[in-house]
């Protein structure tokens, strides 16, 4: 009778081991699946190390960003935005200087070198913006 016991106990036991040992693959398995998505993260972050890099270059280089986007060489670039109001602001100032605008010191202008005390909402172009836009078609009438 003790024999049947102890045969009971023991295949008991291989079951929990066969349990444990299934148990301990699965473990293993997602620790693969987070090492994976660590390096994945750490691309990502490498990325982004390089092109907080490469911006911090071109703001040395001289280059006024408004806010979020640049005008350089013929061609808009847009790092980023918080709406779509943001964005077409934005893009307003950049074509600014698309078409030979420099900026201002007004706070409420387009032209103003950062987003500051401009409508968002709905944005107009201010006395000094018209100004320069004014200045600028005058230059070219006299050219022509």
């Amino acid at each position: 009778y003790r024999a049947d016991e102890l045969k009971e106990q023991q295949n008991q036991l291989q079951q929990k081991s066969g349990n444990l040992q299934n148990e301990s693959n699965s473990l293993n398995y997602k620790i693969q699946l987070l090492n994976l998505k660590i390096r994945e993260l750490n691309q990502e972050q490498n990325d982004l190390s390089s092109l907080k890099t490469r911006f911090k270059l071109e703001q040395k280089a001289s280059i006024q960003p408004f806010h979020k986007g640049l005008f350089s060489q013929n061609q808009i670039q847009i790092y980023g935005y918080a709406s779509l109001n943001d964005l077409r602001l934005t893009l307003a100032h950049e074509f600014g200087h698309a078409l030979g605008l420099k900026h201002t010191t007004d706070p409420k202008s387009l032209m103003y070198p950062r987003l500051k005390e401009q409508d968002i909402h709905n944005f107009k172009l201010t006395d000094s913006d018209l100004e320069l836009l004014g200045s600028i078609y005058s230059s070219i009438k006299e050219n022509h």
